[in-house]
């Protein structure tokens, strides 16, 4: 699974990916959800987590330029930028 969903976020041809159950049971009786039939998480469900909301988030802090400028290389998105007390969205 981990390496299936690598393949699928680094490429740009990806724009979703469905999964069918969400807990076990709920398609033909297989254990195929991410969480279990009682709603414990499934192992699967903290990988994903991990890498959705860890490995692949971009979390940065820093300072512009004497032009007030920035770069930033992050991962294709939504941005929210704060600067000078005021909030900017972005996409990448």
């Amino acid at each position: 699974m981990e390496e299936m969903y690598r393949i699928l976020f680094a490429s740009p041809a990806v724009e979703a990916v469905t999964w069918w159950d969400f807990c076990d049971g709920a398609w033909l009786g297989a254990p195929s959800g991410l969480l279990r039939k009682d709603s414990s998480l499934k192992p699967v469900y903290k990988k994903l987590h991990h890498m959705v909301n860890e490995e692949w988030t971009t979390n940065y802090e820093a300072m512009t330029d004497d032009c007030g400028r920035l770069i930033l290389n992050g991962y294709k998105g939504e941005y929210t930028i704060l600067a000078n007390g005021q909030t900017i969205r972005e996409s990448l």
